[in-house]
């Protein structure tokens, strides 16, 4: 089998999740997973949340609560972008989206571009999690795709915990060490397509949380 031609943050997790699972999702593709009313949120707010910021169009009544974030975030000096397309090539050059040397996609829920800063959130609809891993690959996007960039903030915005902030702060001085953090975890996911190997990795989420039914790790087959 050929190496992928694209990753992202979320394959990239997913994988390192259970390769097996992730084979059976996104290369076999012979299992899907419903979406719950959880996933479908998120996707409402990310949409209501792109809508406000890039076309000024209100946030449903369900979700006014984050108008002054907003807000606040608009009344900033310099440019404000929504679900920003960022990809770059394997030499870590920008390129376009579905161009043919496409090599690493990242969508950014939001970007405040000032000067020699930027700002980048993104939307959490779910429970705070301690990982930074998704914020160092995207700041590392912003860089590459901004010259005149210095200084990244970043930050997930937990929506549902009163729009509490876990930030990181990057500068362009850290990229060697920013990408030292995940090529050797590329490299692994790469050789997995090469060489066709999707090992299973039991974890807590097979108790209950994984779709693929005739793995014999899943709980659901445990009486």
């Amino acid at each position: 089998m050929s190496a992928i031609t694209a990753w992202s943050y979320s394959a990239l997790n997913s994988y390192e999740t259970c390769p097996h699972r992730h084979y059976r999702q996104r290369v076999k593709k012979d299992i899907t997973e419903p979406e719950g009313e959880a996933l479908k949120w998120g996707n409402e707010v990310h949409k209501a949340l792109e809508l406000r910021i890039r076309d000024g169009i209100a946030l449903p009544k369900t979700m006014q609560k984050w108008e002054p974030m907003v807000a606040k975030l608009l009344s900033r000096t310099g440019d404000s972008i929504a679900e920003q397309e960022l990809c770059l090539n394997e030499q870590l050059a920008a390129t376009g989206w579905w161009d043919k040397d496409a090599w690493v996609r990242a969508k950014v829920d939001y970007m405040l571009v000032d000067g020699n800063k930027a700002l980048m959130l993104d939307w959490k609809t779910g429970k705070p999690k301690p990982d930074h891993d998704q914020l160092t690959l995207f700041a590392a996007f912003v860089f590459h795709h901004y010259p005149q960039i210095d200084t990244v903030t970043t930050g997930y915005v937990w929506l549902a915990h009163k729009n509490k902030i876990s930030t990181a702060g990057f500068e362009r001085s850290d990229l060697p060490d920013m990408w030292a953090e995940f090529l050797p975890r590329v490299r692994r996911f790469n050789i997995a397509y090469e060489q066709d190997k999707w090992e299973k990795k039991p974890s807590g989420l097979c108790r209950a949380w994984c779709p693929v039914i005739d793995c014999e790790f899943n709980g659901k087959n445990k009486g």
